[in-house]
């Protein structure tokens, strides 16, 4: 479930089973377990005093509980609980009761985009056992004409407000990539997605460096196959050794470059027919290149 944080009058459904996860049926306020909800792990949950709904229409009463059927029920969270951005869990297990539910997401869904569906993109390392969420991955929908663009959160979440569609979808991150897939949207989707670290490849001899870029269009989108030149301008200065200038090289199908420099060298690069860019490969096994542009 997704909310905007600073909802008011929110609903959820729970389910109470019991020990051998059969549904409870005919709960009331004083036959629930305990509940109360926390919004984070390292903030105390705050209980919830529970009150009987007269009926399922009745309106929003926090704490109000009501049977919809088969153990599932009505429960009318206080606003506290979605006040801000984060993740809500209700905490209810008691002897012989126990509530099921699931967590509700607390983010901004005033998001790129204009459509009534909301779309929730969680990031993570793809790093097993357990992926960490990455922070800052750019997060890009494309659908004809339409392109919208959003970074991950903290949480490693970037949330989209789109109409049915079918979107390509791409992430780009520095140091990590990912492959462009499709993305159905045809009511709200919440899906996680998985970069994978990138390895810089070893020099193949300790006299040079390995020079790394990924390549981007003009709206930040990783963009493959893009073609650079680097030419070397001065030496290392070291006697007995003559060099060629000027080389082609070019990103591969997710927009990473990996060249290999003389350390110590002097080059300048350029992408297209964009300026040149002078630079001096440092005494490291890889180094970043300098930024590049190509003219219109």
């Amino acid at each position: 479930m997704i909310v905007a944080p600073g909802s008011t009058d929110v609903m959820v459904d729970v389910q109470i089973v019991d020990d051998d996860g059969q549904p409870l049926l005919g709960l009331v306020a004083a036959t629930f377990p305990s509940l109360s909800f926390s919004t984070g792990t390292n903030v105390a949950a705050v209980s919830i005093t529970l009150s009987d709904l007269a009926l399922i229409t009745t309106a929003h009463t926090d704490g109000g509980v009501k049977e919809r059927s088969a153990g599932f029920y009505r429960l009318d969270l206080p606003d506290a609980a979605v006040a801000s951005l984060g993740t809500t869990k209700l905490i209810g297990d008691s002897a012989g009761k126990h509530v099921l539910h699931e967590p509700i997401s607390v983010v901004n869904i005033s998001s790129p985009g204009s459509g009534a569906r909301v779309v929730t993109v969680t990031v993570n390392d793809g790093a097993l056992p357990t992926p960490a969420v990455l922070e800052n991955a750019k997060v890009r929908f494309s659908e004809g004409g339409n392109t919208y663009v959003v970074s991950t959160n903290a949480s490693g979440v970037a949330t989209f407000a789109l109409d049915d569609a079918t979107y390509s979808l791409a992430i780009s991150k520095v140091g990590y990539s990912f492959t462009p897939t499709t993305q159905v949207v045809d009511g709200n989707e919440t899906v996680t997605k998985s970069m994978t670290a990138i390895s810089i490849t070893a020099p193949s001899s300790p006299d040079v460096s390995v020079g790394v870029l990924n390549s981007y269009d003009a709206q930040g989108a990783i963009e493959p196959n893009v073609a650079f030149t680097f030419q070397m301008n001065r030496g290392p200065g070291t006697d007995g050794r003559s060099f060629g200038s000027e080389f082609p090289a070019s990103s591969n199908g997710s927009g990473r470059l990996e060249e290999e420099f003389v350390r110590g060298a002097t080059y300048e690069g350029w992408r297209g027919d964009g300026d040149h860019v002078e630079f001096l490969v440092p005494d490291e096994d890889n180094f970043v290149l300098p930024e590049t542009l190509q003219r219109p």
